[in-house]
């Protein structure tokens, strides 16, 4: 599973992984949480949108979201590895 060279899938697999940690949060703290468990949602939404979106530039850009691919990302474009 963690061996895929797929950006998507990676960002996918990571995004399943951190909403089960949220729901552990819940469940584990069920008084307490509620307003952590609640930013940590919004931030996730945002970030996992964000994440989505500059996976998609990168596809656009290079034409491939295999990793091995890309792997000189940081000499290519700067600015992107940057802003990732």
């Amino acid at each position: 599973m963690w061996s895929s060279s797929d950006i998507k899938r990676l960002i996918a697999f990571a995004t399943i992984q951190e909403m089960n940690l949220i729901l552990s949060f819940y469940l584990i703290l069920p008084n307490t949480s509620h307003t952590f468990v609640n930013i940590f949602l919004i931030m996730h939404g945002i970030l996992s949108g964000l994440m989505f979106f500059l996976v998609d530039q990168v596809q656009k850009r290079f034409q491939t979201r295999n990793l091995v691919a890309l792997g000189g990302l940081s000499v290519k474009n700067t600015f992107l590895t940057i802003v990732i």
